[in-house]
């Protein structure tokens, strides 16, 4: 069997009746009619969609009721209800054909003691069930987020509608009407509900008509979500406000496991909150700003989690609160300025606060974002900030804060000061040292003074040693042949501020102390021989020599660390000669200088007997062509010593009893291929001893002998007697 409605099954009590009514249609007669009834009027359709439609109508005087009929071809109707309440104006259709046409009339009547009298039918009222295409749904309804109390859905818009009802239903079955939205509306937020609920969401466009009535469209694809509890989304805990201004408020918390960030909520009241930020998981701390000073604050957080559902959010945590500080209960402290300032540091000073607990100093490098760098306590009137950059400006504020039960209040910060380090540092002009003292001297462009630190080697930091407004400066009392750290920086005093420069820094080391037992002796007129004590350090000796015409020491010779004597020869008899020694260290560092001067002798009897000594011995030398021989001033130096011994002690050997050779070995001359010593003494003359050596073996074969080079001679008269010496000598090499 077909139903009216052209249905192969109809399951509510609406359809039965309408089936019955197949049964029940009748023309409408005249003689069903009676004129004293009045028909209803104003029959409209306030409200349809794609499966009912609302029929609506004016109360008629004196009637028992009305009675609903329908047609889908305006010819044939049918009676689909019967309402037996004068009272009631309204009756909804169900069951209608999305798309599909339908004709609506009604008729009054009365039941006067089981006397039905009817009305005329109204004339028929027209509609047309919506469809997707007539009233389109919005697209992609899901749900955006929840929480333990609410549900926010969201979707696209659909177009050309005038809004759009939310429909809602605990079991999936049967929907209310919860919300009715405009149509620029693309979400709704369902409050006040139970924590671990199921709730199932449809939504339908709806357009008002030039008719009034209200067209529905199809209701959308229901979507469900279960509200959150403690368990699935937990909160994060121990929220409490850590620290307070005139204009801010700082909230710290411990984070809450697996979830993907937190929802901060204020209330000025302590009822309503507003969501005022999201923050990622890792976060525990928000500072909320631009707040009124003097004015209380409520917060909450809640943790969110990112599903495939949507955002859950989890219950809110007990609220905390907050009341800002007004500038007459705490204010930054007075006298808040730069004090000092240098390469990569700023000097702050201050006055106490009385009633503040401590103190922040804020630092910026634009003016405008300003981070916390530093909490000092309440004795503090003075702030170093180091390890700044140089040639940078900074940007310093101050505030007061009080500690009251673990919550830190801020006064307001202070205006800002502002510094630019130095870059400008002193230049070297020299450096110089002795063994005990170092002198550095330096330029600058403009200083009230300067002040020099030196390293001190046990402890690894440097000291402050002097203070000078010179540009020089020599410190004293020093250890010889060390290095010695040096740093300089000029400062400059303007307007209660002192700028400093940056450091430069030097090492310099002091010198080997002068050579000790620097002597001379002067063995022949032409020559002088030096001598001194060997100095530990030194890698080589430089000796000068200044000359009788001379006003500048002339260096003459450099001598490895092992001499510790030198001849200098080619000298002007009876002449003053000054000379002077310093040593080298391997660090080329030079000691002080040693000087003496000494006399050469004169033209004595000695010097002239060995002058015919030295002709005597090359005039028979070259009678029986042999090579001269050259004279070497470091042998007559030997000779004249052996001069003196031989006055003593008539021997080959010295007077200690060693070999006369041993003194080539003292003067540096060991290395040789031959040498040979002549000794004479009781001879009047030169000539007379260089016969009476003729005359022997060995004296005559000294003479004769072309293999030697070189000779020294020397000849010394004791108590009338004159001792005569031939050094004879040919070196290894020549």
């Amino acid at each position: 069997m077909v139903n009216v409605f052209g249905k192969k099954v109809v399951s509510s009590v609406l359809a039965v009746l309408i089936l019955l009514s197949v049964f029940l249609t009748l023309p409408m007669t005249a003689e069903n009619v009676n004129a004293a009834v009045s028909a209803p009027t104003n029959l409209k359709v306030t409200e349809y969609s794609d499966k009912a439609a609302k029929l609506s109508w004016s109360k008629v005087a004196g009637v028992t009721g009305y009675l609903v009929y329908y047609s889908t071809d305006n010819s044939n109707f049918t009676k689909l209800k019967t309402i037996n309440s004068q009272s009631t104006t309204s009756y909804t259709v169900g069951g209608l054909t999305a798309g599909k046409a339908y004709y609506f009339a009604l008729i009054s009547y009365t039941n006067i003691n089981g006397k039905i009298t009817k009305s005329e039918r109204t004339s028929s009222l027209k509609i047309t069930a919506t469809s997707s295409s007539s009233v389109p749904a919005p697209s992609n309804l899901k749900v955006a987020e929840y929480s333990n109390s609410a549900i926010k859905l969201t979707w696209t818009k659909a177009s050309d509608v005038t809004g759009y009802y939310v429909y809602r239903s605990t079991d999936g079955k049967k929907y209310s009407k919860i919300k009715t939205l405009k149509a620029s509306t693309t979400a709704y937020t369902n409050t006040s509900l139970t924590a671990g609920k199921k709730y199932y969401y449809s939504i339908a466009s709806y357009k008002n008509t030039s008719t009034g009535a209200v067209a529905i469209g199809p209701k959308s694809s229901a979507i469900n979500i279960t509200t959150t509890s403690s368990s699935s989304v937990p909160a994060p805990s121990n929220l409490k406000v850590a620290e307070y201004s005139n204009s801010a408020i700082k909230l710290t918390w411990t984070k809450a496991p697996d979830v993907t960030g937190y929802y901060v909520y204020r209330s000025t009241d302590g009822k309503k909150y507003s969501k005022i930020k999201t923050l990622k998981a890792y976060t525990t701390a928000y500072t909320n700003t631009s707040l009124t000073a003097g004015k209380k604050y409520y917060y909450s957080i809640a943790s969110y989690k990112n599903t495939s559902t949507g955002v859950a959010i989890g219950p809110k945590s007990s609220a905390v609160n907050a009341l800002t500080i007004s500038s007459s209960k705490l204010s930054y402290p007075s006298g808040f300025a730069v004090k000092e300032v240098a390469t990569d540091a700023i000097k702050l000073v201050w006055n106490k606060s009385s009633n503040a607990s401590g103190y922040y100093i804020y630092r910026s490098i634009d003016n405008k974002n300003f981070s916390k760098i530093k909490a000092l306590p309440s004795s503090s009137t003075s702030y170093t900030n180091i390890a700044l950059y140089l040639d940078t400006t900074y940007y310093y504020k101050i505030a007061s804060y009080v500690n009251s039960n673990g919550s830190i209040g801020l006064s307001a910060k202070s205006p800002a000061v502002n510094a630019k380090t130095t870059s400008t540092s002193v230049s070297f002009t020299s450096k110089t040292s002795t063994s005990t003292t170092i002198t550095l001297n330096w330029d600058y462009p403009s200083a009230t003074g300067y002040q020099i630190y030196r390293l001190d080697i046990n402890t690894g930091k440097y000291v402050k040693i002097a203070s000078t407004s010179a540009k020089s400066y020599t410190d004293k009392n020093l250890s010889s042949d060390r290095y010695y750290n040096y740093k300089v920086r000029a400062y400059l005093v303007s307007g209660g501020i002192t700028t400093y420069s940056p450091y430069n820094s030097v090492s310099v080391k002091t010198c080997l102390p002068a050579v000790k037992d620097f002597k001379a002796v002067s063995q022949t007129y032409y020559s002088v021989k030096l001598s001194w004590t060997k100095q530990n350090g030194a890698v080589n000796y430089e000796i000068y020599q200044l000359s009788p015409d001379s006003q500048v020491y002339k260096l003459i010779t450099t001598l490895n660390s092992d001499a510790t004597s030198y001849m200098v020869d080619n000298l002007t008899v009876n002449t003053t000669y000054k000379f002077r020694i310093r040593s080298v260290s391997s660090s080329k560092s030079y000691s002080d200088y040693s000087t003496l001067s000494i006399t050469t002798l004169g033209a004595t009897d000695d010097i002239i007997k060995a002058n015919e000594l030295y002709d005597e011995i090359n005039k028979y030398r070259k009678s029986i062509n042999l090579m001269q021989l050259k004279r070497d001033v470091s042998l007559d130096s030997i000779a004249i010593t052996r001069a003196k011994e031989i006055s003593q002690c008539f021997s080959d050997n010295r007077p200690d009893g060693t070999g006369w050779n041993t003194l080539l070995e003292e003067e540096g001359l060991g290395d040789y291929r031959f040498a040979g010593e002549n000794i004479a003494k009781g001879m009047p003359d030169s000539a007379s001893a260089v016969s009476v050596w003729l005359n022997r073996s060995v004296e005559g074969g000294n003479i004769r002998e072309a293999i030697y080079t070189k000779i020294g001679v020397g000849v010394y008269c004791y108590r009338g007697v004159y001792h005569y010496v031939a050094i004879f000598y040919r070196p290894m090499k020549g």
